[in-house]
């Protein structure tokens, strides 16, 4: 076999295209650019409102580059934790498609990062693969990263928006605001957690996805006292575009072994291929070339669940080293798929519990309030792939929840979504009268 599959993939995707493509940037420039290039490889591997306040947070200065050993550094802990949650992911629903964005996730958690303090900030560094560095080299190449992803191609959209908001009676540190708004851009927005800002945030983030993914909120829970909201949007036309009136029916085999009718788009051309025993092959470019989606298919004999299980980084390396131009068909199917899922899991089981722990997470850098912790982490994407090009988004949404904290005008949100009790009873006596747990209500 090949190797075990679980770390460094995109990094050293990343070396190649740096070589072939930028050839004298710095490694990380072309490295978290193409994250967002993952979003549908992940496919094919595993098949305001003006009532509102805004805080400001004052002048703050640019913080210097980092050194191109740090960028390659935060880029390859990065790629590491994108793949790793990836892959625990893909195990929970080894029969769904899976599709993530690693840029979206390591931004939002780049971002909570910066308010953990103690055990909890050891934990979530180690998560996310960044031992070892200092929050000033994590921060500053975050800063980097999204200054020279601003117009990299001018023939592809790529915008990333972060943004924070905050219940207005909530005193949220101004260190830990302003390290945000320094190194993310992030926009910072306190207003009364109420039903009015379900759909303000609810508007940012449909605008900054340009309506490609709402309702990332549903309702605000009396507990939460701190959104920190990444979003990503990406639109690529392929270098090559496919001809529409090619476009025919054709059946899909899944991995049950039954069929299911698609799209299948066609083109012949010269393509960066490369095919051995186990796999083929192919990158197609978007716009000018800064951009491109590489498709892994199995050969005949071979699943997808083979090629997970085998891929490691040699592999990888030895797969792109070797792409070179040849003539070819290639025949892709259109699709469009949304996904949610949340990462709390999957996080915590990475190591990053503690961050969940109601009792010991330690998030005293945002604000002196015991207990503060995460209490959910959402994960939304959306991609379509078509003869045009490809459009994607993600959101990830980070929550921050607290106990005995309430309003000077208290409410509370009763919603009986999930299993409940019930009971009749006499008020005088305090009789029992009927009492029951309704797990389905059937009608």
């Amino acid at each position: 076999m090949i190797g075990e599959f679980r770390l460094n993939i995109l990094a050293d995707t990343f070396d190649y295209i740096y070589e072939t493509i930028s050839k004298g940037g710095f490694i990380m420039k072309i490295s978290l650019a193409l994250l967002v290039m993952l979003l549908p490889v992940m496919i094919l591997i595993g098949c305001s409102d003006n009532s509102s306040s805004t805080d400001s947070p004052g002048t703050i200065e640019t913080p210097a580059p980092p050194s191109a050993a740090i960028q390659a550094e935060v880029v390859n802990a990065a790629n590491d934790f994108g793949i790793k949650l990836f892959n625990w992911l893909s195990d929970e629903k080894p029969t769904k498609n899976v599709v993530i964005s690693p840029l979206s996730v390591s931004l939002a958690f780049g971002m909570a990062l910066n308010g953990a303090g103690g055990q909890t900030y050891t934990d979530m560094q180690n998560a996310l693969e960044l031992a070892g560095l200092t929050p000033d080299e994590i921060n500053t190449t975050y800063r980097y990263m999204l200054d020279f992803l601003d117009g990299l191609d001018p023939e592809v959209i790529l915008e990333i928006a972060n943004s924070m908001w905050i219940k207005d009676i909530i005193e949220v540190k101004k260190p830990f605001i302003d390290v945000n708004v320094s190194n993310f851009d992030t926009e910072v927005t306190s207003l009364p957690f109420n039903n009015e800002a379900v759909g303000i945030i609810n508007s940012w983030v449909a605008e900054k996805t340009h309506d490609k993914i709402k309702d990332v909120i549903t309702f605000i829970a009396p507990e939460d006292i701190l959104f920190l909201i990444n979003a990503v949007y990406f639109k690529g036309t392929w270098t090559y575009e496919f001809d529409s009136t090619e476009t025919s029916d054709a059946d899909f085999n899944k991995i049950d072994g039954s069929t299911m009718p698609c799209r299948m788009m066609y083109q012949e051309n010269e393509f960066s291929y490369f095919g051995n025993r186990s796999v083929q092959v192919v990158d197609l470019p978007y716009g000018n070339g800064d951009f491109s989606l590489t498709f892994v298919l199995p050969e005949q004999g071979m699943t997808i669940d083979d090629i997970i299980a085998a891929l490691d980084v040699g592999t990888w390396d030895y797969w792109i080293e070797n792409l070179a131009t040849d003539s070819g068909l290639v025949y892709l199917p259109k699709f469009k798929i949304e996904y949610e899922t949340s990462l709390k899991q999957s996080l915590a089981a990475m190591g990053m519990g503690i961050a969940f722990d109601i009792f010991n997470a330690d998030f005293s850098n945002i604000a002196d309030i015991n207990p503060l912790y995460i209490s959910g982490a959402l994960h939304k994407t959306f991609i379509e792939v078509n003869e045009q090009g490809t459009e994607a988004a993600a959101v990830t949404v980070v929550t921050f929840g607290t106990t005995g904290v309430n309003d000077e005008d208290p409410y509370f949100v009763f919603n009986a979504n999930r299993p409940f009790l019930i009971a009749i009873r006499e008020r005088v006596s305090g009789s029992i009268l009927f009492m029951g747990k309704i797990l389905e209500p059937v009608l």
